[in-house]
């Protein structure tokens, strides 16, 4: 897909995104969407993995993201709106997510969608929310805030394990494709046997 987004938080190494009610989005565009193009540059994250009360793991560091916006909408590879509806998988061994798009806002200089998310950390249940935010800047970058929250489900522990993670940065107007980092700097969810492993912090 166009966007992606190697330093993330969130169930992501790749992502996509419109549907619902884009205000005008692709029939005249009555407002001053993201202009059309991608937009690329690094991004900084932040984890924090709580028990109950008490913060059990959290880390930070950085890396690179990149989307393809047309008629103020991130498209997905094959050129098409993402939609209300859409379901995206992703493995990441002790770490699995699905993550479904139910809501998507288009509108002057915004781009916003929303996933519900249901994940697997080893054998731990959670659901929870994503919400990607993107807003047009004065000197024609692109910010992006990209907001990740789950919580262990109730059924399984009462909700004993939430994980809240933020990736954020601006995002730059670049020509021709945006290539993949062979090796990606930040994976905010590398989460091994059960240990919480990241970039330069780490803490328990």
């Amino acid at each position: 897909m166009r966007f992606r987004e190697f330093a993330a938080a969130l169930i992501i190494l790749g992502a996509a995104l419109t549907a619902g009610c884009p205000d005008g989005a692709g029939l005249g565009l009555p407002f001053a969407a993201i202009p059309d193009g991608t937009y690329a540059g690094s991004v900084d994250g932040f984890v924090e993995i709580w028990h109950w009360d008490e913060l059990y793991q959290q880390g930070s560091g950085g890396g690179e993201s990149a989307a393809t916006f047309v008629n103020g909408a991130i498209v997905k590879d094959s050129g098409q709106d993402l939609q209300i509806g859409d379901v995206e998988d992703v493995d990441f061994g002790s770490f699995t997510a699905t993550r479904e798009v139910f809501d998507v806002q288009v509108g002057a200089g915004f781009y916003e969608v929303a996933y519900e998310v249901y994940a697997e950390w080893e054998t731990v249940p959670m659901y929870g929310t994503e919400v990607i935010t993107f807003t047009g800047n004065a000197d024609g970058s692109v910010a992006m805030v990209d907001t990740l929250e789950l919580t262990s489900l109730a059924d399984y522990d009462g909700g004993a394990w939430t994980f809240y993670a933020e990736t954020s940065g601006a995002l730059s107007s670049v020509q021709g494709p945006v290539e993949e980092p062979e090796d990606p700097p930040f994976d905010i969810l590398d989460l091994k046997s059960g240990k919480f492993v990241i970039g330069d912090a780490t803490t328990r």
